[in-house]
This record gives C-alpha cells, structure tokens and sequence, in this order.
C-alpha cells in the first residue's frame, strides 16, 4: 500500500469521525476517534489490515450492542 493510499484512509476514516460526532452521542464520537486513531497508527506500522479492520468492525458492533441493548 503506499503512502499517499494509507494517508487518504486515514483521512477518511477521522472526517467519518468527526462527521458522526457532530450528529451522534459522545458515546459513538469516542468509539469513532479511538478506531480511526489505531488505524491511523496502525496504517504507519504496517501489519495485516484484514484481521485488524475486523477487529474495528467487531468492537464498533460490540460497543453499539451494549450502548443501545
């Protein structure tokens, strides 16, 4: 993956953070900055990004099945 690809994600996925915040709870705001700062970090380390976007995935689905029952 290359450098501009990984910094485009990144941004990507911190606007949808930010775009979420200004419409949802402070709940699902935390849920959003905390997954796209690991994927940011994680984007500059390398690494397997399938099992790590499930893992995004899953404790985004988590988090929601608990906050909303």
């Amino acid at each position: 993956m290359t450098q501009k690809v990984r910094v485009l994600v990144s941004a990507f996925f911190c606007l949808y953070g930010l775009f979420h915040f200004s419409f949802s709870f402070p709940l699902r705001y935390s849920f959003y900055c905390a997954i796209s700062f690991v994927l940011f970090y994680h984007l500059y380390l390398g690494g397997r990004m399938f099992y790590f976007m499930l893992g995004c995935v899953l404790l985004y689905m988590v988090g929601h099945l608990f906050y909303y029952g």
